[in-house]
């Protein structure tokens, strides 16, 4: 499947920084979209990816309890994985200034 973005929202990378107060979030939406090229349907969860609405300058793209279920009701579990809280990343700066980088403990 594929999805296709329009030019009617006003596109953002980065909504903290965007002057639009109307930005749109072009991440979270691609994230979404994906989500139905996977075969996933609407969510009555509002926290999650799947959501039918986005607020303006809301950012969602961590998946959520109800993403992951549903992904694994149509392909099933992977028994590898491993749901990682905040708490679990560390943040490291070095000599590279490009960004910080985040491990997984």
């Amino acid at each position: 499947g594929r999805f296709h973005l329009d030019a009617a929202e006003a596109w953002a990378v980065d909504v903290a920084t965007a002057a639009e107060e109307n930005a749109v979030d072009l991440e979270s939406v691609a994230t979404h979209e994906i989500g139905h090229v996977l075969g996933l349907g609407h969510s009555g969860a509002k926290e999650s990816i799947m959501y039918p609405s986005l607020r303006p300058r809301q950012r969602k793209v961590e998946l959520k309890p109800d993403d992951i279920a549903g992904v694994q009701a149509l392909y099933g579990p992977n028994p590898n994985f491993a749901f990682y809280r905040p708490d679990d990343v560390v943040a490291s700066s070095g000599s590279d200034s490009r960004s910080d980088q985040l491990f997984f403990l």
